[in-house]
């Protein structure tokens, strides 16, 4: 059963990353999704208060790196990815990459807030702005 979503998350992602990176988008994709699904991972775990410092360095890398190796499998080993992007390379979807761009800056913005980062050290105001201007862009393109 195909994961319909998912597959276009990973295609919006592979087609913004290829017009700056030309030599492997297909990584560079994999990764960001990857690094993206980590972040949430981390989000649940803080509003539950986990403690981070019991899994160690060695524990909490190994999430990013885990979420890496399922996305490689799924992606990159089974060539999933070129199926994905012959389907919706020409598909367009202005809502959907509103949705994506808005998940991108909630993931942000909930991770922050979900560790205890203060406003004062807080990336939140750039990461707000940066998707404001992605979404303006992605509007009037």
């Amino acid at each position: 059963m195909e994961n319909i979503t998912y597959n276009f998350y990973y295609s919006r992602i592979y087609k913004s990353l290829n017009k700056t990176n030309k030599s492997i988008p297909e990584w560079s994709s994999m990764l960001a999704i990857s690094i993206f699904l980590a972040f949430n991972i981390f989000t649940v775990l803080g509003f539950f208060n986990f403690p981070f410092k019991s899994i160690g360095k060695i524990g909490f890398f190994m999430i990013p790196i885990s979420m890496a190796i399922l996305n490689y499998f799924y992606f990159i080993h089974t060539k999933r990815y070129k199926k994905i992007i012959k389907k919706y390379k020409n598909k367009k979807a202005l809502g959907f990459d509103i949705l994506i761009l808005t998940y991108i800056g909630i993931t942000f913005f909930l991770f922050q807030y979900s560790v205890g980062v203060s406003m004062a050290n807080s990336i939140l105001a750039p990461s707000v702005i940066v998707v404001i201007i992605l979404i303006f862009t992605t509007c009037f393109r």
